[in-house]
């Protein structure tokens, strides 16, 4: 175990002081101890006590952040978390700023790859839950983007969609709506809530028209 206390040996120069002068002396290399180590041995060794337990503190610390992160990583409810205030919100970005006459297809959910996808952007999304899907189905909607049946039948596949207007500005009632459908995959029962704020607060409401894709978008959205 560490200790505080420090044995100071008295050197025949020190014993010449009077007892007021030699008190001050010691105080004063005290002070400076980080200077006066290089010549008093005991002082060395109780700074260099000190300096280790103060890394061992901080490495401890440090430890426990990077334990504490992994697990929180790891849990279901925060990853559900993320992907409703970070990740959707991203995609939400997107399907707003994208031109008229853009193309994405929405393809069946496999596990583990990207099922929504743009012919004019990288941005790319997986989509892990029904109630993911369901939600998303509802911002193509409400963000101007319809079944595009005719280039389905062109490309020989389903759920592609067409940009065919920006949609109303104001769109705080149909991010409400969307939101309040996704509520409860996050929480935790009984109407407890993991997220102080509505859903809606991660979402933009009023509508930016065509518009270059924010930070972070123009890729796979995860």
């Amino acid at each position: 175990m560490g200790s505080n206390r420090l044995c100071i040996v008295e050197l025949p120069e020190l014993r010449k002081l009077v007892l007021g002068d030699a008190v001050a002396t010691i105080v004063m290399a005290l002070l400076d101890d980080m200077n006066s180590q290089r010549h008093i041995h005991t002082l060395k060794m109780h700074v260099s006590g000190h300096i280790h337990r103060e890394r061992d503190g901080h490495l401890r610390a440090v430890n426990e952040v990077r334990m504490l992160r992994e697990r929180l990583e790891r849990n279901n409810l925060q990853r559900r978390v993320r992907r409703f205030t970070v990740l959707l919100p991203r995609l939400w970005g997107v399907l707003l700023r994208r031109p008229l006459g853009e193309r994405m297809t929405f393809t069946a959910m496999t596990r583990g790859r990207p099922n929504v996808s743009f012919d004019g952007c990288d941005a790319q999304f997986e989509t892990a839950s029904m109630v993911e899907r369901r939600a998303l189905y509802a911002m193509l909607e409400a963000s101007g983007w319809i079944r595009d049946r005719e280039e389905e039948i062109v490309r020989d596949r389903t759920r592609i969609y067409m940009r065919t207007g920006t949609g109303e500005r104001d769109l705080g009632g149909e991010v409400e709506g969307f939101c309040e459908n996704m509520s409860d995959a996050i929480e935790l029962g009984d109407g407890i809530r993991v997220i102080p704020e509505p859903l809606w607060t991660f979402y933009e409401r009023d509508n930016p028209g065509i518009a270059e894709l924010l930070p972070g978008t123009d890729q796979l959205i995860r």
